[in-house]
């Protein structure tokens, strides 16, 4: 066992991440990287807290979290006393140096793409007890360009070229990248804005209709009809085919009012408001004309006669 640790040691000795296109931006050659990869650095050390656990030069605090992921491997927490949740389902927080092309990715090797693992810190991971507290900052606001600016920071950060000398050919496919950006943010910019003209037109119509109707339901004329102890406050009504009547409770006494129609027919004034309790008031649009009955549910002696005709004498 002494020897294998040994083996071991000696071989991660000869793991020695060389300069990347990152550390040349970070020592002063502004060519080296595009604006993206620029942004995906800020988004990573200050709104995300990527840097929380991926710290240092190596991109790793060398220490033991739970990221959510779905998995039953209890990691650190198996060689734990259960007691300490918070190394439950904890692992190793890798160097985000020298990361494979093409993955895989996570301790499981359960992602294949570093947009994958981006999109698992979005969403948060697995709520549990034994979650990382660093998880809370993580990326669940950010937006599309922001994911790519991260992911292209992440691939920056491992590329790796010997021919970097020349900063113009840097300067031309670097920014090749960010000139592509533009140009497809430039066209949702574009779609946003014949979306929000179109809500515009939408809202206009909206608002004329809804201007239109209010107006309709000013010049509707409404007839207040008081509802007593016992009776209504007049044996009879007369109203006009559009017209609006508002029977109002001013009794101490509740009541269940409908109109009965010459055919016996009965129509309920509210659907949702068969009561009527002291003070509360029911509306209902007359819709023809006709002779027609107001009529109690509760107190079946109450009544009175509505007669509707085009014109009031």
């Amino acid at each position: 066992q002494q020897r294998i640790s040994e083996a071991l040691a000696s071989f991660q000795r000869t793991l020695v991440s060389a300069p990347s296109a990152f550390d040349r931006w970070v020592e002063g050659d502004e060519y080296a990287v595009n604006e993206s990869v620029k942004r995906g650095f800020a988004l990573f050390n200050e709104k995300a807290q990527c840097v929380a656990c991926h710290a240092s030069w190596r991109f790793t605090d060398d220490s033991f979290h739970d990221i959510g992921l779905n998995s039953n491997d209890l990691g650190k927490g198996a060689l734990v006393p259960p007691q300490i949740i918070i190394m439950q389902h904890a692992f190793k927080t890798p160097s985000l140096r020298d990361l494979p092309e093409n993955g895989p990715f996570m301790h499981d090797a359960s992602m294949n793409t570093l947009e994958e693992v981006i999109k698992h810190y979005e969403k948060g991971g697995i709520q549990r007890e034994s979650l990382s507290p660093e998880m809370i900052l993580s990326l669940s606001s950010i937006h599309l360009r922001a994911r790519y600016s991260a992911l292209n920071f992440l691939i920056f950060l491992n590329e790796y070229r010997d021919n970097f000398n020349s900063a113009h050919e840097n300067k031309m496919k670097f920014f090749a990248i960010e000139r592509i950006n533009k140009i497809f943010f430039h066209m949702v910019n574009r779609l946003i804005l014949i979306i929000l003209i179109t809500a515009s037109f939408i809202t206009c119509a909206y608002s004329m209709q809804l201007h239109t109707e209010i107006q309709k339901e000013a010049d509707t004329k409404v007839h207040k009809i008081y509802l007593l102890h016992h009776d209504f406050e007049f044996d009879v009504y007369k109203v006009s085919p559009g017209d609006i009547i508002e029977i109002i409770n001013q009794s101490d006494i509740s009541h269940s009012v409908y109109i009965e129609t010459p055919d016996e027919t009965i129509i309920n004034i509210d659907e949702k408001l068969y009561v009527q309790t002291p003070g509360v008031s029911v509306r209902w649009k007359v819709p023809e004309s006709g002779e027609f009955t107001l009529r109690c549910w509760i107190h079946p002696v109450i009544h009175a006669k509505l007669l509707i005709s085009q014109s009031i004498d």
